[in-house]
């Protein structure tokens, strides 16, 4: 449902060096569902920044009008934007932002620049992380996800189950734990409200992945759930708010894949569908990721713990079934 009163208010933060695409991004606030409320619209800026009030004091006005605002939608990063993200979070505890990273090219510079001075402020966002795995059908998502949510695991790494969202039939009880069951016309709903990261149809269904299921998970535990890699890619685009950690499973050879698609009880055109497929799921160096083999044995769920041990370190690019066999040469594990 869309907003409506003050939480239909969303004021418009982005940098003096954008003031002239203000027009531009009001637009796609509006369209977005949201009333937009410009601080360059709130007095000509010859008069106010550029003139006499200074830009101290032109600061302190747009303060005073964003308390006004149900939302905060940023949309570039400077110095003035992190004061009104700063001000916003100490009298508003629910933290009512959305982040717009694809307007400002500057952003990673420019947030890099003034974290010297504001420190990393963003990464009150960022409490818990968001575990993303990318892999081709039957590569062995499902298997790790219900093995780490599963008994001790999820409260040993403090880490839930994001559902993703479709409008099928569930097949059986256990299948509820992997998805949020909704009407079709929920979810077109849905769509029109911008509540999902990514959606698709197959075979007559809509499958999706919704901002309100990543957003309740995170807020009192570490996520996890399985992505395509154009979802990845979006996602990646919200990295300063949900702290992604992408993980792309690589089956270890065709055999391992055929031997799990025979399994599941595919057919021979969907087995050989997903098998000429199955190359496409990568990501970008771009986008820092890990890359995890997956030989259908034991050794995947200790290896991927392994690296769900070490993610904090951040070590990009590692294959982390190497870095296991290392570590049983060394009698680390």
């Amino acid at each position: 449902m869309k907003q409506k009163g003050r939480e239909a208010i969303m004021y418009v933060a982005h940098p003096t060096r954008m003031r002239q695409e203000s027009e531009a991004l009001c637009d796609f606030v509006w369209k977005k569902g949201y009333a937009p409320v410009n601080p360059f619209m709130c007095g000509e800026y010859r008069h106010f920044e550029g003139g006499i009030i200074s830009r101290e004091a032109s600061l302190e006005f747009c303060l005073n009008i964003q308390k006004g605002c149900g939302i905060t939608g940023v949309f570039g990063i400077s110095e003035g934007v992190l004061g009104e993200i700063q001000d916003r979070l100490k009298w508003d505890p629910q933290k009512n932002f959305r982040f717009f990273y694809g307007f400002d090219s500057q952003w990673d510079s420019e947030y890099e620049k003034l974290k010297e001075k504001y420190g990393d402020i963003l990464s009150q966002f960022r409490k818990h992380q968001l575990v993303v795995l990318v892999g081709p059908r039957a590569a062995g998502k499902t298997h790790l996800i219900n093995g780490i949510t599963g008994g001790t695991w999820a409260d040993l790494y403090n880490i839930r189950r994001v559902r993703n969202t479709t409008t099928r039939k569930p097949r059986d009880d256990e299948d509820k734990k992997s998805y949020n069951f909704i009407s079709q016309s929920k979810f077109l709903e849905g769509i029109d409200n911008d509540e999902f990261l990514e959606h698709d149809e197959y075979a007559g269904n809509f499958y999706g992945c919704s901002w309100p299921e990543i957003r309740r998970v995170l807020r009192n535990s570490d996520g996890i759930f399985a992505i395509t890699p154009a979802g990845a890619r979006a996602l990646y685009e919200y990295r300063f708010e949900l702290n992604p950690f992408f993980v792309v499973l690589k089956p270890a050879s065709d055999e391992v894949l055929l031997k799990n698609l025979r399994k599941r009880g595919d057919n021979e055109q969907t087995i050989a569908h997903c098998l000429a497929t199955a190359k496409d799921f990568v990501l970008l160096p771009e986008i820092p990721h890990q890359v995890l083999e997956m030989t259908g044995t034991d050794k995947d769920f200790e290896a991927f713990q392994y690296l769900l041990n070490y993610k904090s370190d951040t070590h990009y690019g590692f294959n982390f079934r190497e870095i296991l066999r290392n570590a049983e040469k060394r009698e680390y594990c």
